[in-house]
């Protein structure tokens, strides 16, 4: 076999294209560059960009498109029971007579059925992680769906204490200036400066913490070392990180407008609608792949030997 000039990874003998990133066979020969050990979609020391991880993003997304979409079919499934259920509990028990009792008891009910979704959706998430690693690493997933999103499952402990204290922060950054423009009427620019101070310091702290979904599931790491991981990692690029997550926002708020429209035909619009939300919705899950992966392997960049023990990471 040969191998990619692009990638490194191996051609089958004649093969016309590259099976992994679809870059000419000619590119291929006894002189080409042997692939790097575990680079995946970042060989070690690529730049790291925005092009970069868009372009590997969507090519990734289509690779892996199938099996992610079945693990948002059964997110979404999950939720719609729920939904039923609640349906169903409210007609059931209180049918048109709903006073402030039935209210309350559909509110109680209905606080194990959102904890119930959170903790799906997070396992699908998790799940999603692991089967787009193996397409970016393997080509094909070495995973069965059932068993990413059982690992997934095993996952969410972890993944809820870093949430909850993700959430801790946003409300520390919050508070002074909601307390200030509560409790006194009359310091209401003085608040708004402070709310605004925090809310830079929650934009500050998200793009810091964006790898960290990706740390907990793929590194098998606890939730405060995840944290410390994901806070080195995004160290020295904090605008290049931002850079990206603006471009994948707007990403999604052009996609966005166009499902948005779609939703307004009736009936058809709304299967339609729903339809691009399975097939779209792992995307957002794919990018942050890609800019971990790029992160965790532009950090390997050969350095000078007295920075070596701070810059140097090996593959997870």
């Amino acid at each position: 076999m040969n191998n990619c000039q692009k990638c490194g990874k191996e051609i089958d003998a004649g093969a016309d294209v590259c099976g992994f990133c679809g870059a000419p066979a000619e590119n291929a020969g006894a002189t080409a560059v042997q692939p790097v050990t575990g680079a995946g979609l970042f060989p070690d020391g690529i730049a790291f960009s925005v092009n970069a991880i868009i372009d590997s993003g969507f090519r990734l997304w289509i690779k892996a498109l199938g099996p992610l979409i079945i693990l948002q079919l059964i997110m979404f499934s999950v939720m719609a029971a729920l939904v039923i259920l609640m349906i169903i509990f409210a007609a059931a028990f209180f049918g048109p007579d709903f006073g402030l009792p039935a209210v309350k008891s559909i509110v109680a009910a209905a606080v194990p059925a959102v904890i119930a979704a959170v903790a799906v959706s997070l396992a699908a998430t998790a799940g999603s992680y692991m089967l787009i690693e193996d397409y970016a690493e393997h080509g094909d997933k070495k995973r069965e769906i059932k068993d990413s999103l059982m690992d997934g499952f095993r996952k969410l402990p972890v993944m809820l204490c870093a949430v909850m204290a993700y959430v801790a922060c946003v409300i520390i950054c919050a508070a002074p200036g909601l307390a200030v423009m509560a409790g006194m009427r009359e310091m209401l620019a003085a608040g708004a400066l402070l709310l605004l101070t925090g809310m830079a310091g929650m934009l500050y702290l998200f793009i810091r913490m964006y790898p960290l979904f990706p740390v907990i599931v793929l590194e098998n790491r606890g939730a405060v070392e995840s944290m410390k991981r994901s806070w080195e990692l995004t160290g020295g690029r904090w605008w290049k990180v931002l850079g990206i997550v603006l471009a994948i926002t707007l990403i999604f708020f052009g996609i966005g407008i166009g499902i948005g429209i779609v939703g307004f035909i009736p009936v058809l619009g709304q299967i339609a609608y729903i339809g691009m939300q399975i097939i779209l919705g792992p995307l957002n899950t794919v990018f942050s792949y890609c800019c971990y992966d790029a992160l965790k392997k532009s950090a390997s960049r050969p350095v000078p030997p007295a920075q070596d023990a701070c810059h140097a990471d090996g593959p997870s």
